[in-house]
C-alpha cells in the first residue's frame, strides 16, 4: 500500500475537524482511505523483487471457467407438421445452405450462459457426436457437395461464428456436417456418425472479445429437409475467460 504520513497531534493544540476528516477519508490524498485497496508506485515490482505467487491474486480476479454436458440422445425431425411427408419437425423446407441462422436450433448440453465481470479473452472447447438416417444423394450443382446433410455450427451470443474469406456458414471452420448414412438398405451408423472435437479462441480480432455482462456460447443444429431424422449423442461445451488488456 502507499505510505501514509498522518499529522502529528500535540497536547493542548487546536484540532480542526475538517483537517482530521481528510486524514482519514480523502481518497485522492495522503489518508488512511488508501488502506482500503488503492495501490500506487510503491506496489510495483522491481527487477529485484520475487514474482508474485498465486496467493497474491484473489480468486476470479483474472479468469473464470465452467462447463456443461449431456449424454441422453436428442432426436431432430424434418418434414411438414400437417402432411407428415418426412416426419414432423422444425426443419420443414430447410434447404442447403440454410437461408437464415434462425433455422439452427440450440443443442441442450452443448450450450452455456455465463457472466464475465470484465473485458476478456475467451476459449471455448467442445466435443459432440451425431448422425442421421439420410439416404439422399442430393448434390449442389455449383459446389458438387451433397446437400442432404445435418449441420452443426458454433454460435456466440446468438450469432454464428463466421471466419475466412467468404464468411458463410458453409465455409466457416466452425461448421461441420454429416451426410448420407443410409446405404444398401441399412443404417451405417457406426461408420457414418461424426465426432467433432473443436475449439475457438475469442481473441478480440478475428472474434470479438467478451465485454462485461452475460454471454451465451454453444453448438446449434440444422438439417436439410430431405433428412428425416438426426440424432445427437454425447456432447459437451467448456468455456474459459481471461482478463483482457489493461482494464
Amino acid at each position: 500500500m502507499p505510505k501514509i504520513k498522518p499529522p502529528t497531534l500535540y497536547d493542548n493544540s487546536l484540532l480542526v475537524s475538517e483537517d482530521i476528516y481528510h486524514q482519514f477519508y480523502d481518497v485522492n490524498g495522503d489518508s488512511f482511505e488508501v488502506i482500503n485497496g488503492r495501490l500506487d508506485a510503491d506496489n510495483v515490482l522491481t527487477k529485484d523483487s520475487p514474482p508474485p505467487g498465486h496467493n497474491y491474486v484473489q480468486q476470479g480476479a483474472l479468469s473464470g471457467a465452467g462447463a456443461v454436458a449431456g449424454t441422453a440422445n436428442l432426436d431432430y425431425f424434418s418434414g411438414s407438421t400437417t402432411t407428415q411427408s418426412a416426419g414432423a419437425g422444425h426443419f420443414a423446407g430447410v434447404g442447403y445452405p440454410p437461408s437464415s441462422p434462425k433455422r439452427y436450433v440450440p443443442i441442450p448440453g452443448a450450450n452455456v450462459t455465463f457472466f464475465v465481470p470484465y473485458d476478456a479473452y475467451g476459449l471455448l472447447t467442445w466435443t459432440i457426436t451425431w448422425t442421421n438416417d439420410s439416404g439422399e444423394t442430393t448434390v449442389d450443382s455449383q459446389s458438387g457437395l451433397n446437400t442432404s446433410v445435418t449441420d452443426i455450427a458454433l454460435f456466440i451470443d446468438g450469432e454464428p461464428v463466421l471466419f475466412g474469406l467468404y464468411k458463410t456458414l458453409v465455409t466457416s471452420p466452425f461448421t461441420r456436417q454429416v451426410g448420407q448414412t443410409y446405404l444398401d438398405n441399412a443404417l451405417q451408423d457406426r461408420y457414418k456418425a461424426r465426432v467433432w472435437s473443436g475449439h475457438c479462441f475469442i481473441d478480440g480480432y478475428s472474434v470479438d472479445n467478451l465485454t462485461p455482462g452475460y454471454h451465451t456460447a454453444g453448438l446449434h443444429i440444422s438439417q436439410h429437409n430431405t433428412v428425416k431424422q438426426s440424432r445427437v449423442r454425447a456432447r459437451s461445451m467448456k468455456y474459459m475467460y481471461f482478463k483482457y488488456g489493461d482494464s
